[in-house]
């Protein structure tokens, strides 16, 4: 007594590519009699061919009658004489001119008075890829700020779209529109070219290194010392608000390791509060001032 099986093979888009125009696609039956032990399925030619740009998702199609059963993996034929090999999803780069299905299960009878198999693999249909905007054009803009501070994405151009930053290469996930972002941690952001549902290959992307993510918050008008970086009271990133207080701020100074240092420069506030344990060097020899405003 015969059995008949049919594992559908689909066909259709990849997220990236998201618009897919259906394609009539190839219909090719290939039939093995007896298909006991390993083996390979001839190269079968593929008419009408499938064009690059073909996306190819889903399982393989395989048609069983009889007690046998195998799996295997296409192998495509590329118009230029090259091979490919590969699981699905398959975004195809080159024309398909045949395939191959090339078997990595044995197979064998079930039960050994059954009557021999016939297995059939079929490609039903393809589908192709809307036309997506180029990659952002752009290149540079690397840049690093402290934890509480803005990054700036540099110039990246659409020819068409709208522009996403992405924070991995797939264009998956989060993604940002705006002219700034604020990372916890060093990340490397990637461009991509948007418009109705499709996105573009990414283009160069650019690393914001964040040098110190301070675990303070900042307080309305007031700056506190964290010393992150070094001693240098001048430095923004020494401050839990990534900029250098001004005559209006009031300013707080706590125990830690790096103790602010005060040289060649004026250091302004509105009032300074240096807690117990913590000391601001000040060196007047070398042009410190440390200008607090407050009456």
């Amino acid at each position: 007594m015969r059995s008949l099986f049919f594992l559908s093979f689909i066909i259709y888009s990849h997220q990236i590519f998201s618009q897919c125009i259906p394609y009539p696609g190839p219909q090719i039956d290939v039939k093995i009699e007896d298909p006991v032990g390993s083996f390979n399925v001839e190269t079968r030619t593929i008419n009408p061919t499938i064009p690059a740009n073909t996306i190819i998702m889903g399982t393989i199609g395989i048609l069983q009658e009889g007690p046998c059963f195998i799996t295997g993996n296409f192998l495509w034929v590329f118009a230029d004489g090259t091979t490919a090999t590969v699981s699905l999803p398959y975004t195809t780069t080159k024309e398909i001119v045949a395939v191959r299905l090339t078997t990595t299960t044995n197979c064998s009878p079930i039960d050994p008075d059954a009557e021999p198999s016939e297995l059939e693999f079929r490609i039903i249909g393809a589908c192709t890829m809307a036309a997506c905007p180029i990659a952002p054009t752009g290149s540079g803009g690397n840049g690093s700020i402290c934890g509480s501070q803005s990054f700036t994405f540099p110039s990246r151009n659409c020819s068409e779209g709208t522009l996403r930053w992405y924070q991995n290469s797939g264009g998956t996930g989060t993604f940002h529109t705006g002219a700034t972002v604020s990372p916890s941690s060093t990340q490397t952001y990637y461009p991509f070219c948007y418009t109705a549902s499709c996105l573009s290959p990414a283009g160069t992307p650019v690393t914001a290194t964040v040098i110190c993510s301070s675990s303070l918050a900042a307080s309305s008008g007031t700056y506190t010392w964290t010393g992150c970086t070094d001693t240098d009271w001048f430095d923004p990133c020494n401050w839990n608000t990534g900029a250098v207080p001004t005559a209006a701020k009031s300013v707080i100074i706590p125990n830690v390791t790096n103790d602010p240092l005060i040289t060649g420069g004026t250091a302004n506030c509105f009032e300074i509060t240096i807690q117990t344990g913590a000391t601001v060097n000040l060196v007047s020899s070398s042009g410190g001032v440390l200008n607090v405003t407050k009456p």
